[in-house]
């Protein structure tokens, strides 16, 4: 990972899509506009949350800004099917697991020497807070009882407040905001386990 960070970080192409850490990616200063609309302005991908100055897309040839973009914007075309994908997810609602990714879990049961039951189905779904549906809420809930179940709380030092709701609700919490973050959820007729994730390119 060092070698592969050390690389782009002299890197043109992944400088311009964002792939190096900073404030503004390109720009690398602090130096932003707080009012109006100008090369200064600071945008963040709505996908991976970098951000950027709109001179600094202009000048790079991204992107050439007349105004606020209206609605969502992405700083690549990449983030653009990372969003588009996980939207998909979210509305396909509940797949099933294929056989072969469930042959990989009857294999690690019968190498153990555990009872491996065949007839069952299992199923994944992905879950976001920004969807509202009472099922999606109720899901949410159930995970985030089975985080608390399994982790301690991650506990912020200065609130003294649990991560782990604001990471399955998607809250901000002391300026870090989480409405970002996605939990999936495996089920066999009910959830049996969940995991919080954010997806950045």
């Amino acid at each position: 990972m060092f070698q592969r960070e050390k690389f782009v970080a002299n890197n043109a192409i992944a400088v311009a899509a964002g792939r190096v850490s900073g404030v503004d990616v390109m720009g690398q200063g602090f130096d932003f506009s707080r009012t109006g609309f100008g090369p200064r302005m600071v945008l963040l991908c709505d996908q991976c949350e970098r951000e950027y100055h709109v001179g600094c897309l202009k000048k790079n040839k991204m992107a050439d800004l007349k105004e606020l973009p209206s609605g969502e914007w992405f700083c690549c075309l990449d983030c653009n099917g990372i969003h588009s994908a996980l939207q998909n997810l979210l509305v396909s609602g509940a797949e099933k697991l294929t056989d072969s990714l469930l042959d990989v879990t009857r294999k690690q049961h019968i190498d153990k020497g555990l009872e491996c039951v065949t007839n069952v189905v299992v199923k994944w779904r992905l879950l976001s807070a920004k969807i509202s549906s009472r099922e999606n809420k109720l899901l949410l809930s159930e995970a985030c009882a089975i985080f608390h179940e399994n982790f301690d709380p991650i506990v912020d030092v200065l609130s003294g407040r649990d991560y782990i709701p604001s990471m399955v609700y998607g809250r901000n919490i002391r300026g870090q905001d989480l409405s970002g973050m996605y939990c999936a959820i495996l089920t066999v007729e009910y959830v049996i386990f969940a995991y919080s994730f954010s997806v950045s390119y």
